[in-house]
């Protein structure tokens, strides 16, 4: 039989215990690939990434990938040939974590953040913009949206390490989820200046310090997960975060997912899309009905282990094309083995 680590095993045991009691419950079975068929094959193989762990798609189809071991982001064509790269040892950013895409009226920039930096790349010119460094960042507010009670009250937001970001569809506005001492948060930065949005003090026990999923919609609202408490134990579930209204901000009734959950993105017809790595399954929500409307395995690539929490991140391209980048961060003998698979949207 074979053996797990003890540090693997106290990161598991809470999600799996979750798992088996969502399974219990919960009513959100596919429709069978007849909605939005999908179909998976490697996009970019092992042995051109090290350890990545974010992706972003463009307008033209082009893929980015935070290459983070190699302290590169690269870019791909949609056939998947590299037709560029950026060093990301400008700004003292290094190992690029995750990366998102922000289109302006004049230019887009590719957004990128390490633990604790984010910075602004402007295609067009290759200029790295600095954004925020947020190391070691006490927010005091009087503005933060308590998930615990579904209020707004004064609090100091602790900032210790980044979780997964995105960008307002209109203005100069970021969001990143972020680790604290003792709690998750939502930090936002309008043109430079951090806030926080919303937090929550409860934790899931032993899932470690791994990154919440965020995403934000045509219309602005901030999709993320917070814990809750389910009977004997603490699980986290999707949150909607109302850009035009905190008030009306709520848990979605599904899905339920892991702590180490980590990656997101919406498309135009308002999908949320999250890879879910202790399942390794890719998750799509219709954020109209708040209900799963899809739920894809993540086969494996040769050379990555599943066990690892090998999915990192997903990016939808405009022609629908979907693809999550996954890697062995568990396998530190050959610097973590990364790939990218591409779920290809077929035509009916």
């Amino acid at each position: 039989m074979m053996k797990l680590s003890a540090r693997f095993t106290s990161r598991l045991f809470p999600c799996f215990l979750s798992i088996f009691i969502l399974e219990s419950c919960r009513n959100d079975s596919p429709t069978n690939g007849t909605q939005f068929p999908l179909v998976p094959s490697v996009f970019i193989p092992v042995g051109v990434l090290k350890v990545p762990q974010g992706i972003a798609a463009d307008a033209g189809g082009n893929v980015w990938v935070a290459d983070t071991k190699n302290n590169q982001v690269r870019k791909f064509s949609p056939q998947g040939a590299q037709i560029d790269s950026v060093s990301s040892g400008v700004n003292n950013v290094v190992a690029p974590r995750k990366i998102a895409i922000q289109n302006t009226a004049t230019r887009d920039l590719l957004i990128l953040h390490n633990t604790m930096d984010i910075v602004r790349f402007v295609i067009q010119t290759r200029t790295l913009l600095q954004v925020a460094t947020l190391s070691s960042l006490n927010i005091d507010t009087n503005s933060v949206f308590d998930i615990a009670t579904s209020t707004r009250r004064p609090m100091r937001i602790d900032v210790r390490e980044l979780g997964d970001i995105d960008s307002a569809p209109i203005g100069d506005v970021i969001y990143v989820s972020a680790h604290g001492t003792a709690q998750h948060s939502v930090v936002k930065i309008q043109n430079g200046n951090p806030s926080g949005l919303a937090a929550s003090n409860v934790m899931v026990t032993g899932s470690g310090a791994v990154a919440r999923f965020l995403a934000t919609d045509a219309s602005g609202s901030v999709f993320t997960s917070f814990s809750s408490e389910r009977g004997p134990v603490l699980l986290s579930q999707t949150y909607v975060l109302s850009a035009t209204n905190l008030s009306l901000s709520h848990f979605l009734t599904e899905p339920v997912v892991t702590g180490a959950a980590r990656g997101a993105t919406t498309d135009a017809k308002g999908i949320l899309y999250i890879v879910e790595p202790i399942q390794q399954e890719l998750i799509l929500i219709s954020t109209a009905s708040e209900r799963t409307v899809e739920r894809y395995v993540i086969p494996s690539v040769t050379g990555i282990s599943l066990l690892g929490l090998a999915a990192q991140d997903v990016a939808v391209a405009p022609d629908g094309t979907v693809y999550v980048v996954v890697n062995d961060s568990q396998n530190t003998t050959i610097d973590g083995p990364g790939a990218v698979i591409k779920f290809r949207k077929v035509t009916q």
